[in-house]
C-alpha cells in the first residue's frame, strides 16, 4: 500500500467509522456494516469482480455473512433491502437506475409515507444495480487494504456487541423497530398522544408478564397496539385470520384482548381518581406488499380495529381526535405514560426458558396457555416450530391438575403445524 492509497484509505475508514446507521434506542444497526463486509469478501473470491453488484448477487452473501456473526448480532432480522437502498445516504454508495423505473425510482425515494419505502420487490424493479466509488473500489482490490476495513468493521461490530448489552432493549425485530420508529414520528407530528413502545405488563393471576408492542394514551383512550408484519396475502376474519388461503392463524385481537383488560386493570387500580376510558385493542398490518381482505377503514367505529397499514391507523388516530370526546387533558395523560415507563425499570425477564432452543416470537397469551415460534440455536437447518406451555389454572387441587394435563396431552397427539 503506498502514501496515496494511505490517504485515501484513511478517507474511507473515517467515512466507515462515520456511517449514518438507522439506531435502536442508542445502538447503532450492524446492517450496513454487513453489507460493506459482503462486498470486500466478494471481491476477496473474485478480485476483478466489476465494480457493479445486483441485488440478487449479493443477497446470498449478505446472508452468509450475516450468519456468520450471528453470535454478535442475533437481536436482529438480517434483510438486504434496508442497507442496499440506505447505504446510498454515505456518499459511496450509488445505484444504477432502470432507464424505464426512472420515474418510479424518484417516487419511491423522494416519498415520505412508509408505504413506499424500497422493499425487495421495488429494488429488483427499479434498481439495475449498485456500485462503488471508483476509488473505493480500486482500494478494495488490494488484499492488504481488504484486510485493513474488515478488521475495522469486525472491530465495530463488536463495540455494537457490547453497547447492545449496556442499552435496555427494544425490539428484536428490524421490521418493528421500522414501524415503531414510522409510528411514533407521527404521533409526535399531530400531537395524537402519549407513546410507549414494548412495555411488559404484569399479571396477577398468571403470575406473568406480557409484552404490549405499542402503547398510545390519546385525550380519548388508550390503544394497544399489536404490530404484525405478515406477508402474502392476508384475509381478516372472526376466530382465525387465513394467509394465502390455507394457513390459519388465530386472530391477533384474542390476545391483545387479553393484554387490554390488564392494562386497564392498572390504570383503574393506579388512576381512581381519573375519567373512565376504553382500553382499544388494535392491530396494524405493516409490511407494505401484504395484500389484506377485510381490514378496517380509518374512520371505523367498531371496537378491536385492524389496520391493513400504518398510513391507515394514523388516519384512524388523527379521526379519533376529532371525533371522540376528550376524556384525558395534557397533565393527565403525562401522568399515566410516566407511570407505565416506570414498570420498565424494575422489570424482570419474561417467558420461558427452552434449552437448546431461541425464542423468535411470542404467539399467544392466555391464562392457560403461552404459545411460541421457536428455532434451533445450532444445526445447518434451523426450521421454526411452534411450542406450547399449557398452564393449569391456579388454586387447582392435585386431581384438577392431572385432569388438566390429561386433556392437554390428547391434544398433543395431534400433529402441531410447525410455524
Amino acid at each position: 500500500m503506498n502514501d496515496q492509497q494511505k490517504i485515501v484509505a484513511q478517507k474511507y475508514l473515517e467515512k466507515l467509522h462515520s456511517l449514518r446507521t438507522w439506531k435502536k434506542g442508542d445502538v447503532a444497526r450492524p446492517h450496513k456494516l454487513v453489507l460493506i463486509l459482503s462486498i470486500i469478501e466478494l471481491l476477496e473470491k473474485d478480485v476483478d469482480h466489476k465494480n457493479n453488484f445486483s441485488f440478487v448477487e449479493i443477497e446470498p452473501l449478505f446472508d452468509f455473512t450475516w450468519n456468520k456473526y450471528k453470535d454478535i448480532i442475533d437481536s436482529d432480522l438480517g434483510l438486504l433491502e434496508y442497507p442496499y437502498y440506505h447505504l446510498t445516504s454515505d456518499g459511496f454508495w450509488h445505484h444504477k437506475v432502470k432507464s424505464e423505473a426512472e420515474t418510479l425510482y424518484q417516487k419511491y425515494r423522494d416519498s415520505k409515507v412508509v408505504h413506499y419505502r424500497f422493499t425487495k420487490n421495488r429494488i429488483l424493479e427499479t434498481i439495475e444495480y449498485a456500485y462503488l466509488d471508483d476509488e473505493l473500489y480500486e482500494l478494495l482490490r488490494n488484499a492488504e487494504i481488504r484486510t485493513l476495513f474488515a478488521t475495522q468493521i469486525q472491530i465495530q461490530l463488536k463495540s455494537l456487541e457490547k453497547a447492545e448489552k449496556d442499552t435496555e432493549s427494544k425490539s428484536i425485530f428490524w421490521h418493528e423497530n421500522i414501524a415503531l420508529e414510522a409510528i411514533g414520528s407521527e404521533v409526535k407530528r399531530y400531537a395524537l398522544g402519549h407513546i410507549i413502545s414494548n412495555l411488559l405488563i404484569y399479571d396477577n393471576q398468571t403470575n406473568d408478564y406480557y409484552e404490549c408492542d405499542l402503547i398510545i394514551i390519546s385525550p380519548q383512550g388508550i390503544y394497544l397496539v399489536e404490530l404484525k408484519h405478515w406477508s402474502g396475502k392476508i384475509r381478516i376474519a372472526p376466530y382465525n385470520w387465513i394467509k394465502d388461503d390455507v394457513v390459519y392463524r388465530q386472530d391477533p385481537h384474542r390476545a391483545n384482548l387479553f393484554k387490554a383488560k390488564i392494562l386497564k386493570g392498572i390504570y383503574q387500580h393506579q388512576f381512581r381518581t381519573f375519567p373512565d376510558i376504553w382500553v382499544e385493542s388494535v392491530v396494524v398490518l405493516t409490511n407494505p406488499e401484504a395484500e389484506v381482505e377485510g381490514a378496517s377503514p380509518s374512520k371505523t367505529e367498531k371496537h378491536c380495529p385492524s389496520f391493513g397499514s400504518i398510513d391507515t391507523f394514523i388516519d384512524f388516530l388523527k379521526h379519533q381526535r376529532r371525533a371522540k370526546e376528550e376524556k384525558l387533558d395534557h397533565l393527565k395523560i403525562e401522568r399515566v405514560g410516566h407511570y407505565l415507563e416506570s414498570l420498565q425499570h424494575s422489570k424482570r425477564e419474561k417467558g420461558h426458558v427452552f434449552p437448546g432452543f431461541e425464542i423468535i416470537e411470542r404467539l399467544t397469551e392466555r391464562p392457560d396457555l403461552v404459545e411460541y415460534v421457536v428455532r434451533p440455536k445450532e444445526g445447518k437447518i434451523r426450521r421454526s416450530q411452534r411450542f406450547r406451555v399449557f398452564l393449569p389454572p391456579q388454586g387447582s387441587n392435585v386431581h384438577e391438575k392431572e385432569r388438566f394435563l390429561s386433556t392437554r396431552q390428547k391434544y398433543l397427539g395431534r400433529n402441531c403445524q410447525d410455524w
